[in-house]
């Protein structure tokens, strides 16, 4: 049964075409991954769908089934002020509170009894119709499922940080199971453990799903379909993200394939259209001048659906340049803790450890376990750590922390960059920015206006220019695409120094983890690779 149908659907922003024609038929019970790059109208589909967006197109059809309830997680939450109980349903509380009242009425059983049991009986009714019976019981499983506390739960969402608003918000979607439910990036603010715990109840839910992600394992485990929207079209693949790699391949090798059939078509037809000129068959020329030209509108057409290039955005990893020696320890670490004031345990129990030279460690672990905090106490940044942290004598490093700051925001892209090496080219920062994705007029930018995917990526260009050993990365495929993130990764595996990264992208863990420090109950212990993890 179709839920929701899209078709004809445009939608431009400046001139730029975001949408183009775009089709989709939602049927119940699809779990759907909508996957593409930063900015390529993800978003602007859902705000569609949801009718916050009209389309530009005046043939635009967008029919959605009678009595359908659909939830919205959205990236950018608003909050009101006022609003009391970050999660509990104030309706099913204020009925059952009601309920409780009247039973201890009932039980003194005075004259009024039959009147106050004709109101129980119709508000049970409706708590019954509001499923309050098995609220409480999925309240709690999804508290718990989503790493949500008792105490966050009961307070205002003005009080709780970005994170914890997010996952509070993905809580009250869950615990009402609207017919669809529209999810923008719901694993941003979960750890591997809530995500995993997600995944199974999206599995099992009888909710039709879309989903904005860049979570590969997160797409692999809930989607039976993948759509991916690029250049404005929407192609929509059967299964799975691996399925979608394996269709995707097979699809851009016919497309090339028709291609160069068109191409040879199209020289064979222009030839004979001058023979008919030549030979001064004006008919004839005409007539085969058509043909040409419908068959180079038909390889225009075929070219548009061509895929991009994926290794047009590449990060420049100083290829030809070894910067380790995997023999030679490069960082050793003795019985290192952090304890903060006024608490009874630390926050993890002391640890050693050692990293040589060409060694690729990741720093695993729930949320508020003490991952960033660790990487501050290694850089000697944490003030409430105690140990030996030892830095071999002339060893440089880089650091990429969650939140990117640059010295000077009102600069230049190009201009920042020239700063770290003041000896680079106009045309050289220009070529070596290009594969950082900054092209053409994006060189010009001000740091100010760039989004968090385009901050990591020029902070990395930054690192990566000043050659250091080692790389302490701190969630570094956060706000990357998955096409960036995969390039990342791979540019990540030819690089010759040392790496430390905390991450919870399951996928990045188990490319680039040659060992992982795992957090467990205040404990950091050593796995031997992301399996044994």
């Amino acid at each position: 049964m179709s839920q929701i149908s899209l078709r004809h659907i445009d939608k431009s922003y400046y001139e730029k075409a975001v949408l183009n024609d775009v089709e989709l038929q939602i049927n119940a019970g699809d779990k759907i991954a909508i996957i593409g790059e930063n900015g390529a109208g993800k978003t602007t589909l859902f705000r569609i769908i949801l009718g916050l967006e009209k389309p530009d197109s005046e043939n635009a059809e967008i029919i959605i089934a009678k009595n359908i309830i659909i939830g919205y997680l959205n990236q950018e939450l608003s909050i009101d002020p006022g609003e009391n109980d970050a999660l509990y349903d104030a309706e099913i509380y204020k009925i059952e509170a009601e309920m409780n009242d009247l039973l201890e009425q009932i039980s003194k059983r005075n004259d009024n009894y039959q009147n106050l049991l004709r109101e129980y009986t119709e508000l049970t009714a409706k708590f019954e119709s509001l499923d309050g019976y098995h609220y409480r019981h999925k309240l709690k499983s999804i508290l718990s499922g989503l790493g949500i506390s008792e105490k966050t739960a009961h307070l205002n969402l003005s009080d709780l940080s970005g994170g914890e608003r997010m996952r509070v918000a993905l809580a009250r979607l869950l615990l009402k199971e609207p017919d669809v439910m529209l999810l923008d990036e719901p694993t941003n603010h979960l750890d591997y453990i809530a995500t995993e715990w997600l995944e199974d109840f999206l599995i099992s839910t009888k909710s039709t799903v879309l989903v904005i992600s860049h979570d590969r394992a997160f797409i692999n485990r809930i989607a039976n379909k993948t759509a991916e929207l690029e250049h404005g079209t929407l192609n929509i693949y059967n299964g799975n993200f691996s399925n979608y790699l394996t269709l995707k391949k097979e699809r851009d090798n016919f497309v090339k394939k028709e291609i160069h059939k068109l191409e040879n078509q199209v020289k064979r037809q222009n030839e004979i259209t001058q023979t008919m000129l030549s030979h001064r068959k004006i008919s004839s020329y005409h007539s085969s001048q058509k043909k040409s030209e419908k068959l180079e509108n038909r390889l225009k057409n075929l070219k548009s659906k061509k895929q991009k290039d994926p290794t047009a955005l590449k990060f420049n990893i100083l290829k030809g340049i070894d910067l380790g020696d995997p023999n030679k320890i490069i960082l050793n670490v003795k019985d290192l803790s952090v304890s903060f004031p006024g608490q009874d345990q630390p926050l993890f129990k002391p640890f050693s450890f050692s990293l040589r030279g060409k060694e690729k460690i990741i720093i695993a672990g729930q949320n508020g376990c003490g991952k960033t905090t660790l990487i501050n106490a290694l850089l000697g940044e944490e003030k409430n750590a105690s140990g030996i942290v030892q830095l071999t004598k002339d060893i440089q490093y880089g650091v990429l922390h969650q939140l990117v700051e640059f010295q000077d925001e009102n600069q230049t892209v190009i201009q920042s960059l020239q700063c770290v090496d003041p000896h680079l080219t106009d045309a050289y920062a220009r070529n070596l920015l290009a594969q950082y994705g900054f092209r053409n007029i994006d060189v010009f930018k001000r740091l100010n206006t760039l989004s968090g995917g385009e901050r990591r990526r020029l902070y990395l260009c930054h690192l990566l220019t000043e050659k250091p050993d080692i790389l302490f990365l701190d969630e570094p495929t956060n706000h990357l695409d998955i096409n960036s993130s995969e390039i990342l990764e791979n540019a990540l595996l030819n690089y010759t120094g040392a790496i430390l990264a905390v991450s919870h992208d399951r996928y990045f863990i188990e490319k680039i983890g040659q060992s992982i420090l795992s957090f467990i109950d205040r404990e950091i212990k050593t796995y031997p690779n992301y399996k044994n993890f």
